[in-house]
């Protein structure tokens, strides 16, 4: 108990100080200590002589000189104004450094009434220990910036209080500290919110972590690219809840691209079992019509005259002849469909002849060609570049198909396809250049975006150029793409030279 004379009820506020949990100073506008508790004895003082009671001392006998002059500035200004003061203190006790949060309250003789009214203003300075807290805070942050998702704090209204970024200088359009106080419609757009205030209130009464899918920026924001968002969503007791935004653009990509994969191999499969069956039968067409040809040549040889006064026979000639070119076709045809199915289909790369390629390309996909435009071929010798043979087949289909997609509703002969192979320095250029529609400025921005079509349903799924593009830029290539709006589109695949082998 301290020596000034404290009256019984000052006694008992003395006992309220000692169990407050926190350091409590009070001394005037002079610096004289009135009264200081245990705690603040053990954690605040910088003077290891300063007296056990300090109450009528000058607050130097309990701070240090700086220190000492910073609590009288401090009292000062707090009874000058009459308003509380907050900060914290950093002070090192025993050489652990400690954090406080130390509020200076005025006191007017209402707070401390067992002192009685013939006393001097008084100020009374509370500190209370936060470094555990910090220290919390601190690896709280530190967890939070090791995390790849956003995370959004909400109250009971949806409203944000917190959020984490991995780049605080973008979170969904806002700079980080601009979010709290937003409510979720202005962040993730009305339907993404409606969605997740049905997850939040799921997750409220079971207890269960809810997933809300959506894609952003929300419609009403027409931007030209978009991100798939995995939102978590789990409510506390207390009220508030808290969403984990997860970005599976990527995933989905993959997982798209895994299930492209799969079904192409099954159609590998499925074709290579086509080829076999068709191979089979030909065989024996093959052997009849060069059976025939050979009895013919036989016949002539035996009476050439017979050719001239039968002129049915040099008809069935011909017609044997254009059925050999026609088998001849069919088997270049199976050739072609089983290169897709050959083992270095997952993309294996080799040096590589384009021309090949295109000439494969143009033979699958010749009536679809010869039915819907004229195709030209500028073909000049070029160097070998590493790639495989039925992925790059698979983008010049996916390149070709999509030229014969931009045509309008006209006469084939106003249709043109030009397939252009050349040597450019150490690259290797490949373009397909058609007269069609042209794309749309905020189309292009988007064709190597994965799932973005513009066709209708059931006629794409958006991966063909996205996957094009990774097979390209898998072996060092690059697209460009050259596009006017009724004038028409030039496709180029650029790509190194195959070094020696």
């Amino acid at each position: 108990m301290e020596s000034t004379p404290w009256s019984a009820a000052a006694a008992h506020l003395a006992t309220v100080f000692e169990a407050a949990g926190a350091a409590i100073v009070i001394c005037d506008r002079d610096g004289v200590i009135h009264h200081v508790n245990a705690l603040a004895h053990r954690n605040l003082t910088s003077r290891p002589d300063a007296p056990t009671s300090c109450a009528g001392l000058p607050i130097d006998a309990f701070f240090g000189p700086t220190e000492s002059e910073d609590f009288r500035v401090r009292v000062s200004q707090v009874l000058d104004s009459g308003r509380p003061h907050f900060r914290e203190d950093v002070t090192t006790f025993a050489g652990v450094e400690r954090t406080f949060l130390t509020t200076t309250l005025p006191d007017s003789g209402d707070a401390l009434p067992g002192l009685g009214g013939s006393r001097p203003a008084l100020a009374i300075v509370v500190a209370r220990d936060i470094t555990l807290e910090r220290r919390l805070a601190d690896d709280r942050q530190h967890v939070l910036r090791l995390l790849p998702d956003i995370l959004l704090e909400l109250d009971s209204g949806g409203r944000i209080l917190s959020a984490h970024a991995p780049d605080p200088r973008d979170m969904l359009g806002f700079p980080a500290e601009a979010v709290p106080g937003l409510g979720l419609a202005q962040v993730l757009g009305v339907d993404a919110a409606r969605a997740l205030f049905v997850a939040l209130e799921e997750a409220a009464r079971d207890g269960a972590v809810h997933t809300v899918t959506t894609r952003w920026p929300p419609p009403e924001r027409r931007a030209s690219t978009y991100r798939d968002l995995e939102l978590r969503v789990t409510t506390s007791h207390g009220g508030r809840s808290l969403v984990i935004i997860r970005d599976v653009s990527e995933r989905h990509r993959l997982e798209a691209q895994l299930h492209l994969s799969e079904r192409l191999a099954s159609l590998g499969r499925i074709a290579a079992g086509v080829a076999h069956e068709v191979s089979n039968p030909l065989t024996y067409v093959y052997g009849n019509i060069e059976l025939a040809l050979e009895t013919l040549d036989a016949l002539d040889a035996r009476d050439p005259s017979a050719t001239q006064n039968l002129p049915e026979l040099a008809e069935l000639r011909t017609l044997l002849s254009e059925a050999r070119e026609g088998g001849d076709r069919i088997r270049a045809i199976i050739e072609d469909i089983g290169l897709l199915a050959r083992s270095d289909a997952g993309g294996n790369a080799s040096r590589i002849d384009l021309r090949d390629v295109i000439r494969s390309v143009v033979r699958m996909l010749g009536n679809a060609l010869r039915r819907t435009a004229k195709v030209e071929l500028e073909v000049a010798p070029v160097a070998l570049v590493m790639g495989s043979v039925p992925r790059m087949i698979q983008v010049l289909t996916n390149l070709l198909v999509n030229a014969l997609h931009a045509f309008p509703s006209r006469p084939i002969d106003m249709n043109q396809v030009v397939i252009r192979l050349f040597q450019r320095d150490a690259e290797v250029i490949l373009e397909v250049n058609d007269n069609g529609t042209g794309i749309a400025p905020d189309v292009r921005a988007r064709i190597f975006e994965p799932f973005f079509t513009t066709k209708d349903v059931g006629q794409g799924m958006g991966l063909g150029l996205s996957m094009s593009l990774g097979i390209v830029a898998a072996v060092g290539g690059r697209f460009e793409v050259d596009t006017e709006v009724g004038r028409g589109t030039t496709m180029r695949i650029i790509l190194p030279s195959a070094p020696s082998p």
